[in-house]
Formats: structure tokens, sequence, C-alpha cells
């Protein structure tokens, strides 16, 4: 009796645990303009995987994330329609959309896993008055806070590496540079040698940044946030899709949730059936 209990706890743990690797996060992506599929980057070699061909809100300019255990979600931002999206991984449609207060549009998303604070900033190329500038988004109410002018202009690619420091991508001058979340200015790091780099995003298992470059060799690469250099991983399809957002999720939220439940099932059953023959020996 002790081994069957032993056997049918063991089904139930398997039933609960997460399907996937642990240690392993996708890296998801969408391109800009009009109607936007959702992606999946194969990290060895950049080709893409469509999940969806439509996640179901146009003009999407990014894609950031929240990776923190527990609570995993994939944003985007609506740049015609100036709103802020929440997309499922799984089947790569949107589940919500909350309309942002700022005067201009948010063009670029990042996530601080650090402090849990969701930044965003706007670009003259998209209307901006002022000069591009950062912001603090409640991703609930859509309520935008202005942090402060960042002093470069046309910063399309906006990401935090894992210990909470934020990077972008100034397009045109094509520097690398670093933002202070206190103040949004930014210090030139380095001067890119690509040209049409719009979105960056730091893998969770090694704090490794991926590059997505929009040229006529559109192209994933890795980004050396230290000295601007960069190493190809490899190419997608040039000319005919403009990769504007890339985020990862961890792997495991990527998997649907009824097979864990059909294993946790079986397991229930199992233990149904053995109290069956108990009473039948008794």
């Amino acid at each position: 009796m002790r081994s069957t209990c032993f056997a049918l706890a063991a089904c139930a743990a398997v039933a609960l645990a997460p399907i996937g690797k642990a240690d392993a996060s996708i890296l998801y992506a969408t391109q800009y303009a009009g109607p936007t599929p959702l992606f999946v980057v194969d990290q060895t070699n950049g080709s893409l995987s469509q999940v969806s061909a439509d996640i179901g809100v146009i003009d999407i300019g990014d894609l950031t994330s929240d990776t923190r255990p527990g609570s995993p979600r994939l944003w985007g931002n609506s740049i015609s329609r100036n709103t802020l999206v929440e997309i499922d991984p799984v089947t790569g449609l949107v589940t919500s959309e909350v309309g942002l207060d700022s005067r201009e549009s948010m063009v670029s998303l990042a996530f601080d896993v650090v402090t849990g604070v969701l930044y965003g900033n706007t670009s003259v190329a998209f209307g901006a008055l002022e000069g591009d500038a950062l912001y603090t988004i409640d991703p609930t109410t859509g309520t935008t806070t202005f942090v402060g002018e960042i002093g470069f202009t046309n910063v399309f690619a906006l990401a935090f590496d894992q210990s909470g420091t934020l990077f972008g991508i100034a397009d045109a001058t094509n520097q690398l540079i670093s933002i202070d979340t206190g103040t949004g200015a930014g210090t030139a790091i380095a001067t890119l040698t690509l040209g049409f780099s719009f979105d960056i995003a730091s893998r969770p298992e090694d704090n490794v940044m991926f590059l997505a470059d929009s040229g006529n060799f559109g192209s994933i690469y890795t980004l050396d946030t230290g000295t601007g250099a960069v190493t190809l991983v490899g190419s997608y399809s040039p000319g005919s899709i403009n990769i504007a957002g890339l985020a990862f999720l961890p792997e495991a939220r990527a998997v649907s949730e009824p097979a864990s439940l059909a294993l946790l099932g079986l397991g229930l059953a199992g233990l149904g059936f053995a109290a069956r023959r108990r009473n039948t020996a008794a």
C-alpha cells in the first residue's frame, strides 16, 4: 500500500509540475506596421516561426515582458491607437487592451524585473514635440508619468538587463545608450555598426542581450552592452518582415494547461481505483 501511495503521489506531482525546461526562455517577436503576427525566434539561427497570423491589434511597435516567477506577462503597444495590449503567447492573440493617457504615442516599452515597473518612451518620429522622453506606465489603468527627456532622437529599441539597467538605441545617430530611470537622461555608450536596430531584449537565464536589425540583411544579433559589439545569430526574411519587438518569456508559460490537468485527473482516478480495491478486499 505504501508503494502504491508513493506512485500515485508522484503521478500527481508530475501533473502539477510545469511542462518544459525550467531554465529556458522563448524569444518572441512582432513586426511593424499594420496587422501584426506573433513570432517565435530561434535563438540559434535567427529564423522565425509564426504563432498567429494576426494578434488582433494593428501597428504593434514593441514588445516587453514580465518574466518574474509566478506572473509572466507579454505586452505590446499599438502606436497608432496609443494603447497597451497584453498578448497570450500560446494563441498569439490580444487578451486585453488599455488606452494610454500620454499626449504622444509610446513607441517603445521596457519592463524592469528588479523594481516591477513598466516604462515606455515617446519619439519625435511619432509626434513628440519636445524630444524623445521616458515615462512610467501603469499597465492596469494606462496612466503614464513623465520621467524626463532622453536627449537622443528616435529611440526605438528599449530594454532592461537582468540587473535593472535600462538601455536604448537611438536610431537617428545609431548609438547604444544607457538611460537613467530617475531623470530619463541618456548616456552614449557606443556607435553601432548596424543601421536599423529596432529592438533589444535580455535573456533571463544568462543576461545575453539580443538585437533585431531590419536592414537589407534582416537579422538577429547578440549585443555587448558594454562595448556595442554585435555578433550575428542568423537572418530571417529581409525586406518582407520588419521586426520591431522582442521579448522573452519562460518556456513553461508557452505550454497550455489542459495537458497537466489531464495528468492530474489520471492521478486522482488512480487514487479512487486504489480506494475501491481496498474496500473490496476488506
